[in-house]
């Protein structure tokens, strides 16, 4: 079963409504927006850590709870940034114009 990209049009509704060039820039796009939440989340992550020296222990939980979300969510975003960049390339690779029979590659 395929994931869905709630973003941007499965592959066949995207070229089908707005085209094969349209549908590849957005699925670049979304996977650079995940890149960049997982680059954020990942300064976040190194933020936390230097929270971690004072505080009380209620504070220090805080701080763990926040650690593990923020690498959770950087965790989340690169995979899905690998997914959505691989699926498009590979969809890519195998595209051809049908006025001029040039393929991608």
């Amino acid at each position: 079963m395929t994931r869905r990209n709630y973003l941007n049009h499965p592959l066949a509704e995207g070229t089908r409504t707005i085209g094969f060039r349209k549908w590849y820039e957005r699925e670049l796009l979304s996977s650079d927006a995940h890149m960049l939440l997982a680059l954020l989340s990942t300064i976040a992550l190194m933020a936390t850590l230097e929270l971690f020296h004072g505080g009380s222990v209620g504070n220090k939980l805080v701080n763990a709870g926040l650690f593990i979300l923020s690498g959770v969510i950087a965790l989340w975003a690169l995979r899905r940034y690998l997914y959505l960049l691989s699926h498009a390339e590979t969809v890519a690779d195998q595209a051809n114009c049908p006025q001029c029979t040039e393929t991608a590659a």
